[in-house]
């Protein structure tokens, strides 16, 4: 199986129990989560830190199996092979991640190493973007059924006379033709082909003059509308396929690239894996955080979003022994992004503030009430309360 941000994974029924240690004797259901942002990380609860020390995640994942509705397990002694993307050039390790009854995880070094794998076989490349309609179709010069004029006082030559285009029209009618000057307005690169990826001429337009019959402007008219109905519908048609492609193919670490992969692993247990590093170095900066006084003893639930590194530190806010909340163990001169929460009088209130880790500063959150409603925006299905 291959998840969308690349993860592959050998699944071998043979090597598989339920929980209750009987055979599997049904189809396999497959879940898989492929976390590879600090966004992702946020949004999933999924901090990256193995017993106190802050790690730098290549791309965290979930692999989840049932048989007839019961969870399944690896039997003693046996593993599955997954190949886990390559999104980072340092060197990683694997990590197996513990929950806890609050849903925090914590990881633990596996003893398989990750070696990378340079064959062939083990690099593929993302989809290539091709929407239904390419720019150029649609962005096609214009070409007239009429002469076009570029002012009104452009010369002509009707009946051996010299004249303007107007004074031409004037002497149609005189005579009970039916002609008439017709003002064209165009994209621009309708006209100069190649302006198109130019977002400088995106809206400008060009104007035109042309002589015609009530009845060709008529015909115009509804060709042009016909025409407009068909652009529309291309565009909704490459909209659609833009939005469905960036879907499968929305990390910007593999779009256009070679995806490389680390030779296969052998994974002994099903549930959260990661491929991570420990951060290099040191994690000595405390900073206090000034509660507001209209609090009393709130429990608050915090998360640090990394901005250079995946990484991501999640927890409660502990008080130290001059009982000030503190935030501990953090790395210096980190941007980070802290995102908190806490409860009230039934009410859920949240703060958000960025900032770089330093010593000698302190964070005095302003925090504001936030809807329910807002909160699953925030964390979609993964949001418990």
């Amino acid at each position: 199986l291959t998840g969308k941000r690349g993860l592959k994974i050998t699944v071998n029924p043979a090597a598989l129990e339920t929980e209750d240690g009987k055979p599997v004797d049904g189809d396999i259901k497959v879940e898989m989560i492929e976390l590879t942002t600090s966004e992702d990380l946020f949004k999933s609860n999924a901090a990256t830190m193995s017993n106190g020390r802050l790690l730098s995640s290549g791309g965290s994942y979930f692999i989840g199996m049932e048989c007839n509705g019961q969870k399944l397990r690896l039997k003693n002694n046996q593993s599955i092979k997954m190949e886990l993307p390559k999104m980072k050039d340092e060197e990683m390790e694997l990590f197996y991640g513990d929950k806890d009854e609050q849903g925090n995880i914590n990881w633990n070094k596996a003893d398989e190493p990750l070696a990378f794998n340079n064959s062939a076989d083990n690099i593929a490349r993302t989809a290539v973007y091709s929407p239904p309609y390419p720019d150029n179709e649609q962005r096609k010069r214009f070409k007239s059924r009429f002469k076009l004029y570029k002012t009104l006082t452009d010369k002509v030559y009707y009946q051996k006379n010299l004249m303007t285009i107007g004074e031409m029209a004037h002497v149609l009618h005189s005579n009970g033709v039916d002609k008439n000057i017709d003002t064209l307005q165009r994209p621009l690169y309708e006209f100069y082909y190649g302006l198109a990826y130019n977002p400088k001429f995106k809206y400008d337009t060009v104007k035109r003059y042309r002589i015609v019959s009530c009845k060709d402007i008529e015909a115009d008219i509804d060709s042009m509308a016909k025409e407009k109905k068909i652009t529309g519908e291309r565009e909704e048609a490459n909209r659609k396929y833009t939005e469905e492609w960036w879907k499968t193919n929305d990390d910007g670490t593999l779009e256009g690239k070679m995806q490389r992969y680390y030779a296969p692993s052998s994974v002994t247990k099903l549930g959260w894996i990661n491929c991570d590093r420990f951060y290099q170095y040191p994690q000595n900066i405390e900073i206090p955080v000034e509660i507001p006084y209209t609090f009393n003893n709130p429990d608050i639930q915090y998360f640090l979003i990394y901005k250079s590194i995946n990484g991501l530190m999640s927890g409660k806010l502990l008080k130290n022994e001059k009982q000030q909340y503190v935030l501990y163990n953090l790395p210096k001169g980190e941007k980070v992004t802290m995102v908190a929460f806490t409860k009230q009088d039934g009410k859920i209130y949240n703060y958000k503030e960025e900032f770089v880790i330093k010593a000698n500063q302190t964070i005095r959150p302003d925090f504001k009430i936030i809807s329910a409603e807002d909160m699953k925006a925030m964390f979609g299905s993964n949001l418990t309360m």
